[in-house]
């Protein structure tokens, strides 16, 4: 009988063992998803990405802790993304010995001298050369972005005038290749040889891809200045050209992956833009736009933004209540309601 408990003890002993490192696990499986959902704007929002996050967790243990999908609904700090940019985690902050105007005008400096090389690379049809213009552009951004986020100033002030300088500039910048697009677009369907087609197709899906990168950067630095209205537009922007390629990739009768990670990634622009409209308090855009998002993402997705939709819809609902109320008062029709 006692040889009997005791042995009852080791199983259950064993068990306890077995189990501590299996809940250690699960509470620190797929550390690489991170979706920041509580930096979204409203409960439901951050709902539905808790939801979210939570699905694709599950999918990443299955597969050996790697991540199978992105965080189609995240804040700002999330990761994996299908955003062009994301704002980094390790790097460490250093102190700048040049002034944000000395930063900014380099910058300007860089990307205007691969703009000259792109526009008259295109002209000579010097196609290779409008490449590496492409590339600079590019390659710029990316460290210029990389380092606003680790340089600090003696005065913060200096933080914030350099992101005021720099979102026209990058506006700017991302315009021009618009117009570069638009130019690539006209050469691509006036192509005579098939040579020529797929020459004019990589370049302007090249510069496609560097336009919504610039929006993006321009998008986040009217964020850093709480201009919502500006980065909701400048986030839509961006998502206009993932629209563009995702036009392109159907033309060619192109890889199905590529096609759909465009859908993913307008998707996830149009929903960035939906944040700050809901920040600026604009409930139709925000709805319009997660909608949009929602079509493109397509049934086959998990997410479920209908939640987010029904709240603003409701306090549409409520608002325009309220308001009808008040000039019905002052109008006269129901003084009652003036009580």
């Amino acid at each position: 009988m006692i040889e009997n408990h005791k042995g009852m003890l080791q199983r259950v002993f064993l068990t306890i063992c077995f189990a501590v490192p299996h809940i250690a696990f699960s509470a620190e499986s797929c550390p690489a998803i991170k979706c920041d959902c509580d930096y979204l704007p409203t409960t439901a929002w951050v709902e539905v990405c808790s939801t979210y996050e939570t699905h694709i967790k599950k999918e990443c243990v299955a597969n050996f802790n790697t991540p199978k999908d992105y965080c189609l609904m995240h804040g700002l700090n999330a990761s994996p993304i299908a955003l062009a940019m994301q704002i980094g985690h390790d790097g460490k902050a250093t102190k700048s010995s040049s002034s944000a105007s000395e930063v900014i005008s380099t910058y300007s400096r860089i990307v205007d001298s691969a703009f000259t090389v792109i526009d008259q690379s295109l002209s000579e049809g010097e196609y290779a050369k409008a490449m590496d213009g492409f590339k600079l552009v590019e390659e710029s951004t990316r460290k210029q972005f990389t380092m606003q986020q680790s340089l600090i100033w003696d005065d913060s002030g200096e933080i914030k005038s350099l992101w005021k300088m720099y979102s026209p500039v990058e506006e700017k910048a991302a315009d021009k290749l618009s117009d570069i697009s638009k130019r690539l677009s006209k050469d691509l369907t006036s192509a005579t040889t098939s040579r020529s087609e797929k020459v004019f197709h990589v370049l302007l899906v090249k510069s496609l891809r560097i336009q919504g990168l610039l929006y993006e950067h321009a998008a986040y630095a009217e964020n850093w200045l709480d201009r919502t209205g500006n980065a909701a537009k400048l986030w839509k922007s961006s998502a206009d050209t993932s629209l563009q390629l995702l036009e392109l990739a159907k033309g060619k009768n192109g890889d199905s992956a590529d096609k759909r990670f465009n859908e993913i990634q307008a998707a996830a622009r149009l929903q960035q833009a939906s944040i700050f409209w809901m920040k600026n308090k604009d409930v139709k855009a925000v709805n319009a736009t997660l909608k949009q998002a929602g079509d493109l993402l397509g049934t086959s997705s998990k997410l479920d933004i209908s939640p987010i939709i029904a709240e603003n819809e409701k306090a549409t609902k409520k608002t325009e209540r309220k308001v009808n109320t008040t000039l019905e008062c002052m109008s006269g029709k129901k003084p009652h309601l003036c009580r």
